[in-house]
């Protein structure tokens, strides 16, 4: 019985099919049930029909696949001692029953020139099979006529094998443990496993360098785990602040951690370390290097996250203790080094196999010793793999079992003897006497030599031994493994029965699961190792028969003959009896047995320069000829062109195990230890033998007009590369769909999956997105901390058993939406002071403030432009005379695709009617109410004027702009209609100079600037236009840098001033004035100073200029 658990392609949801217990399971039993017969009066128009009928046990087909027997015919005239090929016609065979179809082989183009017939199921079903055949043979092609039949003229007999089809498909290439085992060279530390991420509650990082500094801001340790996969954008990345000596460090603040592989991503053309190592420790203890290494280690590469090459710690040095802190220590540098990414992980990688190979195309796999395809075995891995070379991506035949003892007696009964010597042991042929077995009697080979006629043997299968010559008896061993089988052997086989070798990548491909599927640490065909049941004691039953069965070992059923015990090959398949499930069986996924133990197998090694070259084209299947010359150096060799099937020693190596492995490691479908296996081609070994196949159908290229296609949210699709381009925010999902197969007329109904691809350096490299097999596609790991959009470009594949197709690729745009804020609350004080909050972002922007207010949002600020930057200062007249706290957003538009809000708030001081007569004021004033600081109330003209006073010092200084309107001297501006943060504007006049200020305060002079000026620097380190300011009518794009704190209270506004035509806004927000306008007596004539700051300045200077004629002036004055 067949029992398979498998994926199901379609819905990833596990099936169970059942082989149905038809009968005892006997291997290899294809038996033709009537021999090939051609009557002479049945040949029309050279045509001859081939009557036969054949039955098979155990035959199925389903969704995935289907088992299929090959039949070819061979013939020789009478008068001739020479096998020769039948060709069978392109069409119009018959088969006897519905339900069954054929597919022909072919080894060339030509009409009517068929190799053999493959016959198989053409709907789902399971069980014995017994088929009439009537197969179409036109003569010519072969050089005959009817006349050689109706003279009794031709000799002719068919053969079966039996195959398994493997369809079409992506699957995982190597384990990345086993021995020579095909991988990347460098494991990634995949993102599931990296444990450095930005969450700043469980890991905080620091590096060395002046935090204060621009470089250190620009290029702070965190960029380094932001996981962003650029090649090339500094901006993403941690730079160290200076060359040579350098640390980056990570503090698990959660737990501590036992990191075990670490790496790191830098950028092509930035520094590396020459030396370098990582050191851990934790709180209270000293560093402990564990692991040290070159430039070399710091990768540099088209991928930059995932992190490509984990770097082994030294578990020795680090005593596999978890640590609290990592620390990335540059030891000499030319340059400062960069870091795109670090990354770190717990997980042993050596028990991982997530990041196997795949083989997802049948051409371009690209070769090197980094991050695609290579082996450690010495040999040379770059460039890409010659076109034709079998990855195993496409579909093909393959034996079901390894070849029998009695299909390889049949082979050699058809060669002449020069041929028969070259295929078994030579000139010792010679001297072999009847009864004699071939490859001595240890080893269960029991091929014999039966008779010797006509100056050619018959050879014979006589296992038993039976010392009276009865040959081929049930029970001489027909069925069991044929061993002692060389690279030449097989070649010789395949070419005489129009089959081909096949390549260790199609091993790989049809002894495991397809993709998504990953292998297990040294998979065998069965599934886990660690339920490998190997014989022991009595092993066999029914011994040589076609019945022969290995005996459980110690209760448990043996799914695998290794170990030594047995002595020699089991009958092929025997270990499929009665078995419950595939790893029972010792079957894989596509159901083809033994191909772990019994015997190693004879594969094309993908080695440089030799098996590497092996080509799968239609002419790389065998033609039914072998060399026929008379002498024995050649003789019976493949006449095959070695530039398809390569013809040195090292273009081979050995696969499966076989029955003598002791060490379950050899049994693994990834185990390459014996790559280098053969001495010559015609090198024998009791534990090799070899099973061959047929291409199906080649990988035809992608048509410009893709079946399929995607459809992204903006609803472009991809009708040609790059025609279809999308943004998104960064962090964001976003979900492209494609087209469902089984809409389309091309699908059959059958088995399908999909593989989706990203690439984000333009297209050099795709990667498979690992756990996304479904029609559509939500992709969340959109990351971008730069200041420019990063395109991610997606294609999907689509698999079926028997056509693949590729989407056009589209592309993403991802938008860094990261922004941050100087602060998040504000104040409105009883001066009209705000700070303003101001905002970064990464990417440019349009922003927009709204308060919140009862009846809805109220536009408070806008820009036009897309910038990286905003600021907004509060102004008490935007609330509608609202007090307390008021709600603000910000909204941020990033290039109209994505929207951030942030939301504000502002407390707005209630500003009093009432304060205290101005000439009050005072330092140390006797009353509590008349302290400088308080509300001063000015009663003179048409409004009262109410101004908040500070002191500064031993000075007493208005904390707003005088905005007392001087007869015919002073105005407000039209920014600032009411002068509440402005106030008013005066010019230079002598009216102004002696009523603009209250009773008891005045204009102050250069030495009252000098006073505030030296204060401020005594009292607050320097920077005085800083402590000045506060937020209102700023220009603020000379950088958030030049924003004022108002920490001493004074609270001057960037109001800028009129010109001589009297037009405001000529500097306005550029410059900043304590008191714009001032007089005193110098030198005998009026004299103007004037305290200025600017938007661009963190200073605060007085200057004097001869005169101020035509301009006007704020003032703010000074207490007497």
């Amino acid at each position: 019985m067949r029992t398979v658990i498998r994926k199901n392609m379609k819905a990833g949801i596990i099936f169970l099919f059942l082989w149905l217990v038809v009968c005892p399971v006997k291997a290899n039993n294809v038996r033709i049930l009537r021999e090939a017969d051609i009557p002479a009066t049945s040949i029309v128009d050279n045509i001859a029909l081939i009557n036969m009928d054949i039955a098979w046990d155990n035959s199925w087909r389903d969704e995935f696949n289907w088992d299929a027997v090959y039949i070819f015919l061979k013939y020789k005239l009478k008068t001739e001692t020479t096998w020769k090929h039948a060709y069978l016609m392109d069409g119009g065979h018959r088969l006897g029953s519905s339900g069954f179809e054929y597919q022909m082989a072919k080894s060339v183009p030509d009409i009517n020139k068929c190799m053999g017939i493959f016959v198989q199921r053409s709907e789902a079903g399971s069980g014995s099979v017994r088929l009439s055949l009537q197969l179409r043979w036109l003569l010519t092609v072969n050089g005959l006529r009817p006349v050689d039949f109706m003279n009794d003229n031709v000799e002719y007999q068919a053969s079966c094998i039996e195959m398994v089809y493997v369809p079409m498909g992506a699957f995982c290439l190597g384990d990345g443990i086993s021995t020579n085992t095909f991988q990347r060279h460098f494991r990634p530390i995949l993102p599931e496993w990296d444990c450095l991420s930005s969450d700043t509650t469980k890991m905080s990082y620091w590096a060395t360098g002046n935090s204060g500094s621009e470089e250190y801001k620009n290029f702070p340790p965190e960029n380094a785990v932001n996981r962003i996969n650029n090649r090339s954008d500094v901006s993403n990345a941690w730079k160290a602040t200076e060359a040579g000596e350098s640390v980056w460090q990570v503090h698990f603040k959660d737990k501590p951690r036992v990191i075990r592989y670490f790496g790191v991503s830098g950028l092509s053309g930035y520094g590396r370390p020459a030396t370098w190592e990582l050191r851990a420790k934790n709180e209270g203890s000293g560093w402990v290097k564990i692991w040290e290494g070159k430039e070399d280690a710091w990768y540099i590469g088209n991928n930059s996250y995932p992190v490509q090459q984990a770097l082994k710690v030294n578990m020795e040095k680090s005593g596999g203790r978890a640590y609290e802190y990592y620390q990335i220590r540059v030891l000499t540098s030319g340059s400062p080094v960069v870091a795109n990414n670090i990354a770190m992980t717990e997980v042993d990688l050596a028990t991982k196999t997530n990041d196997a190979f795949v083989i997802d195309r049948a051409s371009g796999i690209v070769m090197d010793m980094e991050t695609n395809l290579s082996v450690d075995d010495g040999d040379t891995w770059s460039g890409t793999l010659q076109a034709n070379y079998p990855t195993g991506f496409n579909s093909f035949y393959v034996m079901k079992y390894e070849i029998s003892q009695e299909q390889w007696v049949r082979f050699l009964n058809k060669l002449e003897y020069n041929q028969q010597k070259l295929r078994t042991i030579g000139d010792r042929l010679d001297g072999l006497a009847v009864g004699r077995y071939v490859y001595g009697s240890s080893c269960r080979n029991g091929i014999a030599v039966g008779s010797r006629d006509n100056g050619s043997i018959v050879f014979v299968n006589n296992l038993t031994d039976d010392m009276n010559n009865e040959f081929a008896q049930a029970d001489d061993g027909q069925t069991v493994a044929c061993n002692y089988l060389s690279p030449a052997d097989m070649l010789a086989y395949a070419d005489w029965c129009g089959l081909r070798p096949l390549s260790e990548m199609e091993y790989e491909k049809m002894a495991r699961p397809p993709y998504p599927e990953i292998p297990l640490l040294r998979e065998w065909a069965g599934g886990d190792p660690a339920v490998i049941v190997m014989p022991a004691g009595s092993p066999i039953v029914q011994a040589r028969t076609a019945a022969e069965k290995i005996n459980p070992n110690n209760g448990k059923r043996v799914n695998v003959n290794a170990g030594g015990i047995l002595g020699g090959p089991a009958r092929v398949g025997c270990i499929a009896d009665g078995a419950a499930n595939r790893t029972e069986a010792g079957a894989s996924f596509w159901g083809i047995l033994d191909l772990s133990g019994n015997l190693s197998e004879i594969y094309y090694a993908c080695t440089n320069g030799h098996g590497r070259n092996f080509s799968d084209v239609l002419a790389s299947h065998g033609d039914g000829m072998l060399v026929t010359n008379t002498t024995t150096a050649t003789a019976g060799n493949t006449d095959m062109n070695p530039g398809y099937w390569p013809q040195t020693p090292a273009s081979f190596i050995v696969r499966g195990g076989h029955y003598q492995t002791t060490d379950n490691n050899e049994l693994a479908i990834s185990d390459r230890s014996k790559y280098n296996y053969f001495s010559n081609l015609n090198a024998k070994d009791s534990v090799v033998t070899f099973r061959l196949g047929h291409s199906v159908s080649k990988l035809q290229p992608v048509d410009a007009t893709s079946k399929t296609f995607l459809t992204l949210v903006n609803g472009v699709q991809s009708l040609r590369d790059g025609s279809a381009v999308d943004s998104v925010c960064s962090q964001a999902p976003y979900l492209i769909r494609g087209t469902d197969v089984t809409t389309l007329p091309e699908w059959d109904g059958g088995r399908y999956c999909y593989i989706w691809y990203k690439s984000e350096n333009d297209g050099i490299n795709w990667e498979i997105i690992r756990g996304e097999e479904g029609c559509n596609l939500t992709y969340r790991d959109f990351y971008n901390e730069s200041g420019t959009p990063i395109t991610v470009r997606f294609k999907r594949r689509t698999q079926t058993s028997t056509w693949t197709d590729e989407t056009k690729y589209v592309e993403i745009k991802v938008i860094n939406t990261g922004y941050s804020f100087n602060r998040l609350k504000d104040t409105i004080t009883i001066a009209n002071h705000s700070l303003g909050f101001w905002v970064d972002t990464k990417t440019n922007a349009r922003f927009t403030w709204k308060w919140r207010s009862d009846a809805g949002d109220v536009m408070l600020h806008a820009t036009q432009n897309q910038l990286k930057y905003d600021y907004y200062a509060p102004l008490r007249r935007q609330f509608s005379s609202k007090n307390g706290r008021q709600r603000l957003i910000c909204e941020m538009n990033f290039m109209g695709r994505c929207v951030k809000k942030q939301e504000l708030e502002v407390n707005i001081v209630p500003r009093p009617t009432t304060g205290v007569p101005s000439t009050a004021i005072a330092i140390n004033a006797s009353r509590p109410e008349n302290e400088c600081g308080a509300m001063m109330q000015d009663n003179r003209g048409s409004k009262v004027q109410i101004y908040k006073t500070v002191r500064i010092g031993d000075q007493c200084w208005m904390a707003e702009n005088l905005r007392y309107l001087v007869p015919g001297n002073a105005k407000y501006p039209e920014i600032d209609p009411t002068g509440e943060i402005t106030g008013a504007f005066y010019p230079w006049s002598s009216r102004v100079h002696a009523e603009a200020c209250p009773s008891g305060w005045r204009i102050p002079d250069n030495s009252d600037f000098d006073k505030l000026k030296n204060y401020i620097v005594q009292h607050y380190g320097g920077d005085a236009g800083l402590h000045l300011k506060q937020g209102a009518y700023w220009n603020f794009h000379a950088g958030k840098q030049y924003l004022g704190d108002n920490k001493t209270g004074f609270g001057m506004s960037g109001t800028g001033h009129y010109s001589y035509t009297t037009s405001f806004n000529n500097n306005s927000g550029n410059d900043g004035f304590g008191n714009y306008y001032l007089t005193n007596a110098y030198m005998g004539s009026l004299s103007n100073y004037y305290g200025y700051t600017s938007y661009n300045s963190k200073d605060f200077n007085w200057h004097w200029y001869w005169s101020w004629y035509g301009y006007w002036f704020p003032i703010r004055c000074i207490k007497q």
